[in-house]
């Protein structure tokens, strides 16, 4: 009686963990940012616009991805800049001044 029980228990909590993994797989996929509500509260998002569309909304992979894009170094400065005032992602920082580093070179080669 004892062992019927115990099975049933665990029987019960494997079901259970079945049921959590298919409801998990048939949920649908989180989207990549909402466009109803802000990630950054409006007081902190930039008064003027940064050179990389929604900066706000994008990971900080993406934002490195559109910094190697940018060809001006006041643009990667400003965004630097605001990264340094508000998030402080180490990705942004190390892309940006990789970013300046390569221009500066680059103007280097040019003259």
């Amino acid at each position: 009686m004892v062992r019927q029980r115990v099975l049933l228990v665990l029987l019960a909590g494997a079901v259970a963990v079945l049921l959590a993994r298919v409801m998990r797989r048939s949920a649908p996929p989180p989207t990549a940012a909402r466009t109803d509500v802000p990630s950054v509260p409006a007081e902190t998002r930039a008064p003027d616009p940064l050179p990389i569309e929604q900066y706000d909304e994008l990971r900080a992979v993406d934002i490195a991805a559109s910094i190697k894009t940018l060809d001006d170094p006041a643009e990667v400065q400003r965004v630097l800049e605001y990264e340094e005032a508000h998030n402080k992602r180490v990705t942004v920082f190390k892309a940006a001044k990789a970013r300046l580093r390569a221009l500066e070179q680059q103007k280097t080669v040019e003259v």
